[in-house]
């Protein structure tokens, strides 16, 4: 009875195991790699996006940090990641916060 009952658990451990294994090595849809302490910005960023209204599914973001300010570039999917002016439906839309106090300093749609 001990023998069938350590095999049910063994079977049941052995499941689970190989479900997590094959579940961790799918990779992730998306990942985000970051400094914790560009956090702040994100919220300030997601704030100004809310106060806008820019419709958040239809870009994608790019975060690039420069000496004084954290710029942040939505641009729609499909357009070209360096290209100047909106070329897509919803037009790109830039956003700089200040490093020193997290205030915006920029917000709008590039021509």
């Amino acid at each position: 009875m001990k023998a069938l009952a350590f095999l049910a658990v063994s079977s049941i451990l052995g499941t689970v195991f190989a479900t997590a294994v094959s579940a961790a090595s799918e990779p992730p849809a998306m990942e985000i790699e970051m400094e914790g302490r560009l956090l702040p910005f994100l919220k300030v960023a997601a704030e100004e996006a809310e106060r806008q209204h820019l419709p958040l599914d239809k870009y994608i973001v790019t975060l690039s940090e420069e000496r004084e300010s954290v710029l942040f570039v939505f641009r729609a999917h499909g357009q070209p990641k360096f290209t100047f002016g909106g070329g897509g439906v919803p037009g790109r839309y830039g956003m700089e916060v200040r490093k020193s106090d997290l205030k915006l300093i920029y917000s709008g749609y590039s021509r």
